[in-house]
């Protein structure tokens, strides 16, 4: 097995013998900007649930 790990994209890519697979990974931002990004959320979700009803 190899693996090759590009920081550029964030991922991460193995080989093997059945062939090839690759995880992304997604840097978290800021702590700040999760909360931010959590409040415009929880106010989207009740739209989203009138949407559907």
């Amino acid at each position: 097995m190899s693996v090759f790990i590009d920081i550029f994209n964030y991922s991460i890519e193995w080989y093997n013998e059945v062939g090839r697979e690759q995880l992304k990974i997604i840097p978290l931002p800021p702590v700040e900007e999760q909360h931010r990004i959590v409040k415009r959320l929880d106010a989207l979700l009740p739209l989203c649930e009138e949407m559907r009803q």
